[in-house]
């Protein structure tokens, strides 16, 4: 199969956007819309495509448009953007619109996770599973979410634009067979689609490893062909359940499903997925079983038994919740894995059976839905 490969932009945001201060625009005054026109974000307007936020590279008829089209201003989680007015056939959808929330999160097979410290899954069952390649090397993991974009950890992207970056989407339990279908039958070339990165966009308030806002999002160079398969997970977008709690009545910590490629006896390096229960740790609990001291609310630590199996590439694996009444039966992505329970200095485990920290998917979720565009 052969390989696309697309330059990858991976520090800071994949556009400059063109915001309210921005000093090659002078806006005057806001336009009301004509009919049949809607104010929208400049990003959603195909009028002033390739180069939506960058005015610089805009021609004279597009800052034309510009003065008569800019109808307001609007908050995002960019910073202050500029809103036109624009016509239903210029629009491009744009984040919620993007998410096929009816099909997402579907699997095969019994959607319990096996008892820890895990077992194979079935063939297919975690269709949304992505393993990023930096040339040839695997490097960390991410989650489909929609048919072009992937989701994974900011420190993923951190190498320069003329790196190439591989996808393999494997809903398969085998890591070495990716390449060699042949040495596995249930596994052929629909299995796999090796597809290009067009742009990485890394959060631009991310600061560093054990920091807040460890979330990246990569829009592949084509669309993602569906299959059974082969499909996306869905984001926390469904409404909290409200529950009547009865009066003291012990509290439950949030359960999870976490998969990941583990090393087996006699296999090759990290070839077999596996998924564990775990359940959510309390802040506290969790400074003590692992080395780290500032937890944030945007981190979710998740305790579960000989997770320290899922090592080499595990950036980016999903947290996920198993299907249930409120998420209408599908699995729902809550976390993305950012550092394991391991010492920067020392290099040792603190733990075989310690936390993993996750960045908390509804954290940045406004964020994450801000970078779909269509």
């Amino acid at each position: 199969m052969d390989r696309l490969k697309a330059h990858v932009i991976a520090y800071g945001l994949v556009v400059h956007l063109l915001i309210a201060t921005d000093a090659k625009i002078a806006v005057t005054q806001f336009n009301p819309c004509s009919d049949g026109e809607s104010c929208v974000n400049i990003r959603k307007c195909t009028l002033f495509s390739p180069h939506f936020e960058q005015s610089a590279h805009w021609s004279d008829d597009q800052r034309v448009a510009f003065d008569k089209r800019v109808c307001e201003q609007e908050q995002t989680s960019f910073g202050m953007t500029y809103n036109v007015c624009c016509g239903a056939e210029d629009t491009r959808k744009q984040g919620l619109e993007l998410l096929d929330l009816e099909a997402c999160g579907a699997t095969t097979g019994d959607s319990v996770p096996s008892v820890a410290p895990g077992e194979d899954t079935l063939i297919y069952k975690f269709p949304w599973l992505a393993v990023i390649y930096y040339y040839t090397d695997v490097f960390c993991t991410g989650s489909l979410i929609s048919d072009r974009y992937v989701v994974t950890v900011a420190h993923c992207l951190h190498d320069p634009a003329e790196t190439h970056v591989h996808l393999d989407f494997v809903g398969a339990h085998h890591r070495n067979n990716i390449r060699e279908c042949e040495n596995y039958p249930v596994l052929d070339a629909k299995s796999q689609q090796v597809i290009g990165v067009e742009s990485a966009i890394r959060h631009p308030q991310f600061k560093g490893p054990y920091e807040k806002n460890d979330v990246g999002v990569l829009r592949l160079a084509r669309k993602v062909s569906f299959s059974d398969n082969l499909h996306p997970i869905c984001l926390p977008v469904f409404p909290a359940p409200h529950r009547a709690e009865e009066a003291n009545a012990p509290t439950t910590p949030p359960r999870y499903t976490i998969v990941g490629w583990v090393e087996k006896e006699n296999d090759p390096v990290w070839s077999r997925l596996q998924s564990i229960k775990s359940e959510e740790l309390p802040k506290d609990q969790c400074r003590l079983k692992s080395c780290v001291n500032e937890l944030l609310d945007s981190h979710v630590c998740v305790m579960g038994q000989n997770m320290s199996q899922f090592c080499y590439g595990s950036a980016g694996l999903p947290l996920t919740a198993p299907p249930s009444v409120e998420s209408n039966g599908r699995y729902v992505l809550h976390g993305l894995i950012s550092f394991p329970s391991q010492c920067p200095d020392s290099g040792e485990d603190v733990d075989t059976s310690g936390p993993h920290i996750y960045t908390r998917v509804d954290s940045v979720l406004s964020w994450i839905l801000d970078n779909l565009v269509e």
